[in-house]
């Protein structure tokens, strides 16, 4: 991410080695591209609409992106919430096939769905059958 542009000579190029374009960042670029114009030929109109638009193509996207993510980890959670009381097939963290009984269902803090199973906690991937 870019994290300041105010030093930043005409013509000097601004390297983002992250390489992901926020809409903080948007907005720094324009802000600076707008500071750096020049006076005698500002930028038209029509150069300014389309600046507009692509910043709010990326503020959409950014929340689109979001709230996708938030579907995602409804489903899971509901799908895991499914298996309760269910013997599971499942591979725990030795990477051994386990059979055992869904007990609890917790999302980690990381947004993880984790499923109790015995002395195991296991995702929804390491599930390989249902009985």
């Amino acid at each position: 991410m870019v994290n300041s542009v105010q030093n930043v000579a005409p013509g000097q190029q601004v390297v983002n080695p992250g390489g992901q374009l926020t809409k903080d960042s948007f907005l720094q670029l324009l802000v600076a591209q707008l500071t750096h114009q020049d006076p005698l030929q500002p930028t038209d109109a029509n150069s300014m609409m389309q600046m507009e638009t692509e910043f709010s193509t990326v503020e959409q996207l950014t929340n689109l992106n979001s709230s996708i993510g938030s579907m995602k980890s409804g489903g899971e959670l509901s799908q895991a919430v499914s298996l309760l009381g269910h013997t599971l097939d499942y591979i725990d963290q030795d990477g051994l096939e386990q059979t055992g009984s869904a007990s609890a269902v917790t999302v980690a803090a990381d947004g993880s769905v984790e499923i109790a199973v015995g002395a195991d906690t296991i995702g929804l991937a390491d599930v390989r059958g249902v009985k």
